[in-house]
């Protein structure tokens, strides 16, 4: 047989990828099996095991000079998000979370945008927004990640999952819950939401750490689709359910003791004697000693018997 002519890269239909996995979807999609899932709305949330991932909080959105601050500021002012979101930073940094922040940026010509003929994604490239390397791209000031933080790399598109290495840090670190808050409610944050939902995290939202360009946006998100993809809850009431990590045992230390008398070591000649050795004889003292023994010895008689 001759060798097929290359026609490119090969794709899998979806029964095909359904055939790889007992739960009808590629293997590697899940961190978690269904089992495993992390999702329990009433237990309390354990810092070591939290990721806070603070989407878009960049100069484009949230500084007064962005060129999207006038769509979102009047979300953004309704509930303070900015104000709370650092708050929750500070709060969350300290009882030892994980702090992860996805900002979003774009090449110029749009080289790197997945979709930048369509939707949300085309008004980017023809707005020129969040362009890489410059002053609206950069996080804004009340949002610098402190030392310590995560900034995930490669975000070009809504859902902060494909393409970057989130789902990599959060496996790194063994994170169990994912809580999402920032820019755009019912867009960035809610696709992000979907996928962390979908893969099996413990997944909570910040109602109002979030900011879109509408009340009846934010409103649908927050009260509809959230409750379907998360525990949605304030700022507040997160901080309320965080426990803190327990801090690393140690060993106590030794206070070491002034009053103790120092142990004497003794030299070679102020040790002990060893036990006495036998004299050694010489060999004259040996053969008086036999023949002292042969004179004492008893000699069997002669004489017959009668």
């Amino acid at each position: 047989m001759g060798d097929r002519p290359d026609h490119g890269p090969r794709t899998l239909c979806p029964q095909s990828l359904a055939a790889q996995s007992p739960d009808h979807g590629p293997s590697s999609y899940r961190v978690f099996s269904p089992a495993e899932a992390k999702g329990d709305k009433d237990s309390a949330v354990v810092a070591a095991k939290t990721a806070v991932v603070f989407i878009e909080f960049q100069n484009e959105f949230a500084a007064e000079a962005g060129k999207m601050n006038g769509a979102v500021k009047e979300s953004m002012e309704a509930t303070g998000m900015l104000e709370k979101a650092a708050n929750v930073a500070r709060i969350a940094r300290e009882k030892g979370c994980t702090l992860m922040h996805a900002p979003l940026s774009f090449a110029e010509d749009g080289s790197d945008n997945p979709n930048k003929k369509l939707g949300i994604l085309n008004g980017c490239f023809e707005g020129k927004l969040f362009l890489k390397d410059t002053w609206n791209s950069e996080f804004v000031k009340e949002m610098t990640p402190a030392a310590g933080d995560v900034v995930i790399k490669g975000k070009k598109g809504l859902d902060a999952f494909p393409g970057t290495d989130l789902e990599a840090q959060l496996k790194a670190r063994m994170i169990e819950t994912v809580v999402l808050c920032g820019f755009m409610t019912n867009c960035c944050v809610e696709s992000t939401m979907r996928t962390a939902f979908e893969k099996g995290f413990d997944t909570i939202t910040l109602t109002d750490c979030c900011a879109t360009t509408s009340a009846d946006g934010h409103r649908g998100a927050t009260e509809g689709t959230f409750g379907l993809f998360s525990s949605p809850m304030t700022a507040e009431g997160f901080l309320a359910k965080l426990t803190r990590s327990p801090e690393p045992k140690t060993l106590p230390t030794l206070t070491p003791t002034t009053n103790l008398e120092p142990i004497p070591i003794l030299t070679r000649k102020q040790q002990a004697p060893s036990a006495p050795q036998c004299p050694r004889r010489s060999p004259l003292a040996i053969r008086r000693q036999n023949a002292a023994v042969e004179k004492i010895r008893p000699r069997p008689s002669s004489c017959a018997a009668p």
